[in-house]
């Protein structure tokens, strides 16, 4: 919806083979140098990446894109861009939402920041299922407790109320439940996304 000008205007039974397009994006643009021609890596369109051709002085070999996305079937140049750079348009739009979601869009930096942003989560994971596990059974009876039926629970049924939810309770109690009863119920989704 963003970027229809990226895709093709039809699809056809042929495609032109990856040498054929890398050499037609070279041709385009003979200060750059094709480093990978990826056939299906936007939708239908081929994503050529591109860099500098070395040598040469810096300043002539400088390209203003990393990316010429073209049309597979004609080899027509559908657009270029520059991964992530967001002030250079809505053409990188999604890859900036790409980049933010990887690595904040910082590079290396965001990246240790997120690693250690899931070392934590990670941690956490295990803290909070370990705060739920039930405690060790008590051996004697107390005086207050007479029924033997509280000390003949087994394990899962000591273990039981940590995945519930008490509704009709206070507001502490509730907001309590419903930390710990999610954090169970979502547990292994949560510990895959750390």
């Amino acid at each position: 919806m963003l970027n229809p000008q990226l895709y093709p205007k039809q699809i056809l039974p042929d495609k032109l083979d990856p040498a054929t397009l890398a050499e037609l994006a070279q041709q385009r643009a003979p200060n750059g140098r094709v480093n990978a021609v990826l056939m299906e890596a936007n939708q239908k369109a081929t994503l050529v990446i591109m860099g500098p051709r070395p040598g040469g002085k810096e300043q002539s070999n400088k390209l203003d894109f990393d990316q010429m996305i073209v049309d597979p079937y004609s080899g027509e140049e559908l657009g270029r861009r520059q991964f992530g750079a967001i002030s250079k348009g809505m053409i990188n739009f999604m890859p900036f939402i790409y980049k933010l979601h990887y690595n904040l869009a910082l590079d290396s930096a965001g990246m240790r920041v997120l690693g250690i942003c899931a070392l934590i989560w990670t941690i956490d994971c295990f803290a909070g299922f370990y705060l739920t596990w039930p405690q060790q059974r008590k051996t004697r009876i107390s005086s207050i407790d007479t029924s033997r039926e509280a000390v003949n629970r087994n394990w899962w049924q000591r273990w039981q109320p940590a995945w519930k939810v008490r509704l009709n309770s206070s507001g502490y109690k509730l907001n309590f439940d419903l930390h710990r009863a999610s954090g169970l119920w979502f547990w292994l989704v949560l510990f895959i996304f750390a």
